[in-house]
């Protein structure tokens, strides 16, 4: 969410690398499992922060180098927050709503220079960051969980595995 550092980030890929022809953008803070009225301004403004404004931060100067090689492919991870909602999860729901439309808009904007953009909308994953949600709000998970055909949260090696997809020219259209 700090732009000097993502301006750093792409900078040093591209030293590293001659290029940037592909970048996944998967960070993100959790909810916090309270109405949305009992979540501090601070705490909005981090999860904004980080969950969209540091996607946008990404996506615009990974565009910015990938536009001077002649294109790539951009991953987004949003989550299935970003198109429905869970009970106590209004700023997670409205960073990756955020994130969801940023897709779109510089998919529209940017598929014409040979860039694509997705993005990935998982469902509970078993990340650091959900394990240590689950331990202090077990009856959250067990709900959450219970929303899932399947039966069971994914891994996330699952969720890396679709977005290498959409990185690679397998998925060119």
């Amino acid at each position: 969410s700090k732009e000097d550092e993502v301006i750093r980030l792409v900078d040093a890929a591209v030293a590293t690398y001659g290029r940037l022809d592909g970048a996944f953008n998967n960070a993100a803070v959790p909810n916090l499992g309270r109405p949305i009225a009992d979540v501090t301004f601070e705490e909005w403004q981090r999860c904004i922060g980080i969950n969209l404004s540091g996607t946008y931060l990404c996506l615009k100067y990974e565009i910015l180098a990938m536009l001077k090689t002649g294109g790539g492919a951009i991953v987004n991870t949003s989550s299935t927050a970003g198109l429905v909602t869970v009970p106590l999860t209004g700023e997670y729901t409205a960073s990756k709503h955020g994130v969801s439309g940023l897709t779109r808009a510089a998919a529209s904007d940017y598929g014409h220079y040979n860039i694509r953009v997705n993005a990935i909308a998982p469902a509970a994953t078993r990340t650091t960051m959900y394990k240590a949600f689950a331990e202090t709000n077990p009856e959250f998970e067990q709900n959450l969980v219970a929303l899932h055909p399947i039966g069971r949260a994914s891994e996330p090696a699952e969720q890396a595995a679709a977005a290498q997809f959409l990185l690679s020219d397998a998925a060119s259209f």
